[in-house]
This record gives C-alpha cells, sequence and structure tokens, in this order.
C-alpha cells in the first residue's frame, strides 16, 4: 500500500497500523504530486476552446483526478524501488 507523506499522512498510517492494514505500507514523497496529477489530467483530456489559451496551472479539471495523482504516487514507488 502505498501512502503519500503530506495531508493527514500521519493520521491515515496510524490509523491503518491500529487497524492492522499497514504490514505492506510504504510512505513516499507527495510533494507536487497534485500538479503533477492535473498535467497529466489535462494530457488525456484535452483543453478545448478558450480553455486552451489559459495555462495549464490557472485550470482546474471539470471532475476529481485523484487517479491521476494515485499514478504519479504509484511510479515514485515504483521508481524509488528500482534504485533502492
Amino acid at each position: 500500500m502505498v501512502l503519500g507523506d503530506r495531508t493527514a499522512a500521519r493520521r491515515v498510517e496510524a490509523a491503518l497500523r491500529e487497524a492492522g492494514l499497514a504490514a505492506h505500507l510504504v510512505v513516499v514523497d507527495e510533494h507536487r504530486s497534485t500538479e503533477e496529477g492535473r498535467r497529466r489530467y489535462f494530457q488525456d483530456n484535452p483543453r478545448r476552446g478558450w480553455r486552451r489559451l489559459l495555462p495549464v496551472s490557472m485550470q482546474t479539471p471539470p471532475r476529481p483526478y485523484d487517479d491521476y495523482v494515485a499514478v504519479v504516487l504509484a511510479e515514485r514507488y515504483l521508481r524509488r524501488r528500482a534504485t533502492g
């Protein structure tokens, strides 16, 4: 299980440990993962019309994009694991 190290991470980790679900818990660096997830969302879902003129950093996707952020965190874990 991969957990980002920022918002409420300590509380979530403690709750998982208390519930006996943290045997394979790995905490990874979450720095700027939301921005990277948003950028990836817009790569997969190109902006149309006037929205193409605004920088991605000034826009919010029209739906939750936590799935993209989860992929970013998983890739960080795998990259860290590969480099030892």
